[in-house]
């Protein structure tokens, strides 16, 4: 399971700080993906993941554990009706 919590260090202060991250660049998102950037992109026009866009940079919004808890598996060789 990806893990949405990055380590940020304040600048006053000598404990590092846990935050949540609420947006990825597309990089970011298809490396914890493990998926190219063009996949990314492919879900965004299919609207399989929320995005915004920043000016010229689009953020992801969705996060990498919410679009990955949310496939299916299929078992290969199971019948499809």
């Amino acid at each position: 399971m990806v893990r949405c919590v990055e380590i940020i260090k304040v600048m006053d202060m000598d404990t590092p700080v846990l935050t949540t991250r609420v947006a990825w660049s597309v990089k970011d998102w298809a490396a914890a993906v493990s998926v190219s950037r063009v996949t990314v992109y492919r879900l965004v026009r299919a609207n399989a993941i929320r995005s915004k866009l920043m000016g010229r940079k689009r953020l992801i919004l969705t996060t990498p554990e919410e679009y990955v808890d949310g496939l299916t598996t299929t078992v290969v060789g199971e019948d499809q009706e």
